[in-house]
């Protein structure tokens, strides 16, 4: 089956981050980076880096003096009508083609414009926080182990920048509305109502959810959020964390790329693993 197109936003800033996403993507050949104009002199003047994005689809690129919003409007070249849309630093290890095609299938057929790759819950737990602001909404069976509900209070992120399906024309429209927001500004209380009132957004209620660091997944789209507020954050020693997160979080990504990082190191109370 067909891979749904992997949709990843970086910044030269960020490249050593990009290098830990890249390394778990290569066998995805169905993937957009969009990056600022400044990597295409990077990829030249080093044949390596160059060499690394060659399984890439397509680089669509950005400039500087953009906003992000801006930035992320520059995908109205992108012909595909859903994507996934994540930035480098959700780490994607682990997914299943095949229950991610079944949720565009279902967006497609009951017109939903946006579905949240994550239980929405903090701490692990049965009824995840977000659902809590959104009690009204009737819960939808989708999977044995996974069901949708909708999101439509904007107390509470109907939108916001973490991984995410998405109906394209719907993230441009928000994209093109709010062309001048920066990165920290997009999830806004603007932006909320402006998604809750044009758009129908769900979010995931797991059965079984696996605990990835700062974010709680889905069995089948699985992430390491490995950067908070630029900084790199250990995982390893989060309550909870899977064993199978916690070793691939050591070997693959820390021993393998972040023990090399000139990045400052946050704490662990930089999350909110307390």
């Amino acid at each position: 089956m067909a891979e749904l197109l992997l949709v990843i936003y970086s910044h030269t800033d960020y490249l050593d981050i990009l290098a830990v996403a890249n390394s778990f993507l290569t066998k995805n050949n169905n993937k957009i980076l969009l990056i600022n104009i400044e990597f295409k002199k990077i990829m030249e003047d080093q044949p390596h880096i160059k060499e690394s994005m060659k399984s890439w689809k397509q680089i669509i690129y950005y400039s500087n003096d953009m906003q992000y919003g801006s930035r992320i409007f520059c995908l109205n070249s992108i012909s595909d009508d859903y994507f996934i849309f994540m930035h480098e630093t959700d780490v994607l290890v682990k997914y299943d083609i095949n229950i991610l095609n079944k949720l565009k299938c279902y967006m497609m057929e009951n017109d939903i414009d946006k579905i949240e790759l994550q239980h929405c819950a903090w701490p692990p737990s049965k009824t995840p926080l977000k659902q809590t602001y959104n009690s009204n909404n009737k819960e939808i069976s989708f999977t044995e182990n996974c069901n949708l509900y909708k999101i439509s209070n904007p107390d509470f992120f109907v939108y916001n920048v973490n991984p995410t399906l998405w109906k394209s024309k719907s993230l441009l429209k928000i994209m093109n509305n709010f062309k001048n927001h920066s990165y920290r500004n997009m999830e806004k209380k603007r932006v909320q109502i402006f998604t809750a009132n044009n758009f129908n957004c769900l979010s995931l209620k797991c059965k079984e959810y696996v605990k990835c660091g700062y974010f709680t997944c889905p069995e089948f789209f699985q992430y390491i959020h490995i950067t908070h507020y630029g900084k790199l954050v250990r995982i390893d020693n989060c309550p909870d964390i899977t064993d199978e997160i916690k070793k691939i979080f050591i070997d693959e990504i820390y021993k393998k790329f972040l023990i090399h990082s000139k990045r400052s190191w946050g704490t662990i109370n930089d999350f909110r693993y307390n």
